[in-house]
Order: structure tokens, then sequence, then C-alpha cells
């Protein structure tokens, strides 16, 4: 038997629970790429460590050669001393409601909460909150949430009583929208401790599988070896946390362990956000002063061009694995030749910098991939618009050395050819029985900036700035106004994939631009032509566009779609709802598991 305090408002209510008797089902979070913490591997040296933006800002001043050297998957491990909300964080909100009214102020009503929460149910029953994993995931992203949810499933708050009036309009249409009083039994008769995976995002999400089985597998036994039965768990997972989860659940044998999956903002089949980033680094697409200001040190952060971004991926399975896999479809690279310039009011181009990017109807068009996206565009080695530039592999190849060169990359070509396509080919079409999924979905409104994303990558020609000459021809009637002509037509080459292997790169690499990055391409007639990438103007999150995005109705229980940007997603209160409920019904799996059933 234990003693516990059930009630901060009535602290001399006591309340006994026979922890013998509990029958648990860990809540676990499985984070983003970028959104475990990482140290050097073998000490306690901090690497990459998402506190906040203030604990990345070194980033910003460490460039290619800085990241190949130590962002890489066999240097480095999850470290586990990340910022964790603390259990007193409610107690804290409490403390502000009622400090002002009670005598010995603010100090002294603060040490009868901190006493009493010494002896909380969540630690009694869970234990911390560290121990628990909980800072082995990014406190920008998932901090108040883990906080939110645990207390959601321990005491049914604010989140909860709104499932109970709230309408969530999901898919299929035919499932029940809002949560049924009777639903919430569950909760009562379960114990929900919330847990949090950190996994090597660096390393191939298969070995990420495999280390997140592990834990879950240990997870289960620790409470049963607390006396406390625990058959299986629940997953919530963030974008590429999805595709561990499923790699798991459907690859290695983990759906025996799991109840069910939460998928929030998965790229199921990929994203091609993934080149777009590898090609010019990551995008701002904040408007508003100080979002502009975060998204610009964000940006520098994971990587501003497309030496940094090479220099950590070319070595990483993980990152490369978010590539558009054969089921996202083909034709969604495109290399564009607009009609020539002229000076109809549809026709005008757009201005980018110094220069003008042609807006016109396009006349002719390279699209790939044709047949295979592995072969055509991410082992590709003499399109100028391939996935990797070889003078950007290695950053410590000063002199681009041959020799150097090819070892890095038959280094990258193995990664594609042993983990890459095995990944993609092995995860595709499987989903846990008893899925869940919200998106991001503008669903045909105009889309705000901050959730453009890129469905295809488009490389459209770009002019250099042209002085307008207008042509006067006099009138053949006196009273009539003269004519202006416009300006002669720009000519561009006649062959889009006529080019030399070696194209010169812009300040000695690929950089952003005001829309994308700009490549200069030098055609056998030594005639320099550039082209802009163009890719974030698609619907849905900022990085996971709806198509990979949105699940099919024979793969999920339910589905929702909302307007969310795709790192903060569960900041978003629509996805917090959604989530909480898809966990409360997932948990009614449990009366069908006679380990677990009363």
């Amino acid at each position: 038997m234990a003693e516990v305090y059930t009630d901060l408002n009535e602290k001399n209510k006591i309340a006994r629970v026979d922890i013998s008797d509990k029958r648990v089902i860990p809540v676990i979070l499985l984070p983003g790429i970028m959104g475990s913490n990482l140290k050097v591997k073998r000490t306690k040296k901090q690497l990459w460590r998402v506190d906040g933006v203030g604990s990345l800002l070194i980033w910003t001043t460490q460039g290619a050669k800085f990241r190949k050297n130590n962002l890489h998957p066999k240097k480095v491990s999850v470290d586990n001393r990340g910022k964790v909300k603390s259990m007193l964080s409610y107690a804290s909100e409490k403390l502000k409601d009622v400090a002002g009214v009670l005598p010995g102020g603010r100090w002294v009503l603060k040490k009868q909460i901190e006493d009493m929460y010494k002896n909380n149910p969540e630690n009694i029953l869970f234990g911390s909150r560290e121990s628990r994993g909980w800072g082995e995931v990014a406190y920008r992203s998932y901090g108040d949430f883990l906080d939110k949810l645990q207390r959601e499933l321990l005491e049914s708050g604010d989140l909860t009583k709104q499932l109970m009036s709230n309408v969530l309009k999901t898919e299929p249409a035919n499932k029940e929208q809002k949560l049924q009083k009777e639903e919430l039994d569950v909760l009562k008769k379960y114990l929900f401790p919330v847990h949090a995976i950190g996994y090597n995002w660096l390393d191939s999400n298969i070995n990420s599988a495999q280390e997140v089985g592990n834990k879950i597998e240990k997870i289960i036994k620790n409470y049963n070896q607390k006396k406390m039965k625990c058959h299986k768990v629940i997953l919530v997972t963030h974008s590429m946390g999805g595709l561990v989860a499923r790699y798991y659940s459907g690859c290695l044998g983990g759906e025996k362990n799991i109840y069910g999956i939460v998928h929030g903002v998965m790229p199921s089949i990929g994203a091609a956000a993934t080149y777009t980033r590898m090609k010019s680094g990551n995008e701002n697409t904040a408007t508003a002063a100080v979002s502009y200001l975060k998204g610009e040190v964000t940006a520098e952060i994971l990587g501003k061009d497309a030496a940094e971004m090479t220099a950590i991926c070319s070595h990483s399975p993980g990152p490369l694995e978010l590539l558009p896999s054969k089921g996202y479809g083909m034709h969604w690279l495109r290399i564009q030749k607009p009609q020539d310039y002229s000076d109809d009011s549809e026709t005008t181009p757009q201005k980018v910098g110094n220069e003008r990017v042609l807006e016109q109807v396009v006349i002719e068009e390279v699209r790939a991939p044709k047949n295979d996206p592995y072969t055509e565009i991410y082992l590709q080695r003499e399109k100028w618009w391939k996935l990797i530039d070889e003078e950007l592999l290695n950053p410590n190849n000063k002199h681009n050395n041959a020799a150097i060169i090819e070892k890095d990359w038959g280094i990258y070509e193995k990664i594609i050819v042993e983990q890459v396509m095995p990944f993609h080919s092995n995860i595709s079409g499987r989903f846990h029985p008893n899925t869940y999924s919200f998106h991001g979905e503008n669903m045909g409104e105009i889309i705000p900036d901050e959730y453009k994303t890129a469905k295809s990558a488009s490389w459209r020609q770009v002019l250099e700035e042209i002085k307008f000459i207008p042509v006067i021809t006099p009138s053949p009637h006196p009273f009539s106004p003269v004519l202006i002509q416009p300006p002669a037509p720009v000519s561009v080459p006649v062959n889009l994939e006529s080019y030399e292997s070696k194209t010169a790169l812009r300040d000695g690499r690929l950089v952003r631009g005001e829309t994308g990055n700009v490549r200069t391409v030098r055609w056998p007639d030594n005639k320099a032509n550039r082209f802009v990438l163009r890719g974030q103007r698609d619907d849905g999150d900022g990085t996971v566009p709806v198509h990979s995005g949105r699940l099919e109705d024979n793969v999920v229980k339910e589905r929702y779609s909302t307007h969310v940007a795709h790192e903060s997603c569960y900041t978003n209160i629509n996805c917090q709802l959604f989530t909480l409920r898809s966990i409360i019904r997932i948990a009614h799996e449990v009366y069908n598991d006679k380990e677990m059933a009363f």
C-alpha cells in the first residue's frame, strides 16, 4: 500500500493506492528528425541539445566541415540530459492563483506544494520524468506537450473536457465525432505513464527501430517487475518517428507489443523537401518580423546551404530515408524552360534579387524520375540537377582529390543501395492495424507562407536583368498614337539536358535565395544559364505535402487534417485534442487483451 495526495486543493485528503493491482498502458512519444538530443558517443560532451533555440546557437557559427566531422551516425548517441518540465509546473500554476491571498505569502505556499509533490501519484507510480526518457527529446518541441498529456491521462483535465463538447471533423465520415462519456471509463481502470524514446536520427531508421523496440520491451518488463500488469504500449509519433514505429511494428514483429499508433505529420512515402533542402539549405517561410528572425536562426542551425546539408546527409542514412520513395510517384522533379519573354501582363517575370524569374507558360520541360528515383536522381552523377554534388561530399577534401571523392561517393552509394532502398521497400504499405493520424492541410484555402510545401521540386530558368529599350514605330495614321514594339525575345538553350557535368557553383556553393537556390549551368558552347529551385508552393505543413501526410482510408481508423506547421505540430491545440482522443480510443483495445482485461 502507498499513501498519495490526490488533490492540491484538498491536501488533507489522502487516497490509498494498491500498486500491486495496477494495470499500466505506457504511452510513448517517438520524436521526429533532429528531435532527439545527441552527445558525443561514450562521453558526456553535449552535441545536439534542443532545449530551445538558444541551446543550438553554436550551430550558426559551425560550417560544413564541423558538421561533417561531428554529426556522424557512428560518433553520436542519445543524450538523456535535456531539459524536462518539472512535476512542479502544475503546482506553480496553482501557486500563481492563490499565493497572494494566503498568510505567509508565496514562499510558504511554495514549500507546502513542493513537500506535497514529493509524494505525488505520478512520481510514486511511474518514477521520475527523467527516468521515463523525457530528457532524451527536444524540450522546445515536446516539453509542454508531454507535461500536458501526462496530466490529462492522470487527472482528466481541460483537454478531456473539451473532447466531450468539441467536434473534430475527422475522416472517414462515419466515425463518431465527439468523445462519448463511457469511453472515458478506460482512464479510471488503467494507468497511463507517459514516456519518450529518443533515437539516433542520423542512423538508419532500421537500426533506430531495433533500438526503440529494445527500449519498449524494457519499459514493459520494468512495470511487470514492479508488480504492475503491463502487456502492450501506445505509440505517439512525430514525422520520422512514424517511420521508425512502422518499421518496428511491421518489419521487426513489434506489433505484438503495441495496442495502436497515433502518427503526427508523418512523411509516409517521403518528402520532396528533402531534395530541395539538400540543394539549397533549409528555407525560412516566416514573414512577421520576430518570426522571420527566428526562422533565419533556425535555418542557419539546421543547415543554411547545400554544402552544410550534403556534409551531413551524404554519410547519414536517416535523413536520406526521408527522400521520396517509389511510392511517392514519378515526375516530382522538373526542369523547366518557360516561353520567351514578352511584355504581356500575364507573362511579366517575377524579380528575384537582381534577376528575373520567368513566370510564363512552360513550353519545354524535363521530368524525373521516369521509373526509378534512386538511379535517376539519388545515384545520378552526370545531370546537374542530381541530388549530390560530388565536390560538396567532403569539406575536408580541400583540393577535390579524385581518389577521396570516389571513396566518399562509394560510402554514399552504399547507403542508398543497402539501407535507403531496402527501408523504403520493406516499409511500403505496412501500417499497424490500429492506426490514427493527423496531417497538415489547408483544404483548398489560400495557403499561408508557413504552410507552403514542396510536393514537387522545380528548377526554372532565370534571366539576367533585362534593360527595356522601346522601339518606336511611326503610326500610319497622323492622329493615331505611336506604336511601341516589345523587346526582342530572350534566347534560351534548346536542350535542357545538354550541359557540362562539372557545373559552376554560385560563390563556390549553392546558397539560399529569396525564393530558393540559384544555380549557374554551362552549356557546351560555354554559355551560362541560370535556374532557380522553386519548391514551397503546395499544400501541406511546410515539410510534408498532403499526398504524403494523408494516409489512405484502408490503413487508418481515423484521420484528421488541420492548419498546422510541421515542427511545432504538438503545440497545436487541435492536434493535442485529436492525439488524446485517439489514445483513449486505442486504449479500448485492452478489453480484448486477456492478460489485461478486468
